[in-house]
């Protein structure tokens, strides 16, 4: 079963999913320069350390995201976009519609999400 997937509106979907994201690095990282305290007592600067911490994670949450987004778009030139990356098997339109970047159909990805899972628990 061949399933289609308009390859150039997922094209211009993700570039414009990649513009998004390049503005929203640039923005937390101006955030995160401009984030200066004078004279600052204890709590103050544990509430800055907490704050950057979350500025870092979200940073790097959409730095993995737009390297996604770059990934897909490579896909899409290479021929492979739409096709899981573990069985071969089309992921479906309407997972991409939702998870444009999507590397996994849903099965695989819950395999790889269940597997996650147990390598955390054995961490713990």
């Amino acid at each position: 079963m061949k399933i289609q997937i308009d390859q150039d509106q997922m094209k211009h979907k993700l570039l414009e999913q990649r513009k998004v994201l390049t503005k929203q690095i640039k923005e937390e990282k101006l955030k995160s320069s401009t984030n200066g305290l004078i004279n600052p007592d204890r709590n103050d600067l544990a509430a800055d350390y907490a704050s950057r911490a979350r500025q870092i994670s979200l940073l790097q949450q959409l730095r993995n995201q737009r390297a996604a987004v770059d990934d897909a778009l490579a896909r899409i030139d290479d021929g492979t976009y739409g096709i899981c990356e573990n069985c071969g098997q089309p992921i479906l339109p309407e997972r991409l519609a939702v998870l444009s970047y999507a590397r996994l159909c849903i099965e695989c990805q819950r395999l790889e999400n269940k597997t996650n899972r147990s390598l955390q628990i054995k961490d713990a």
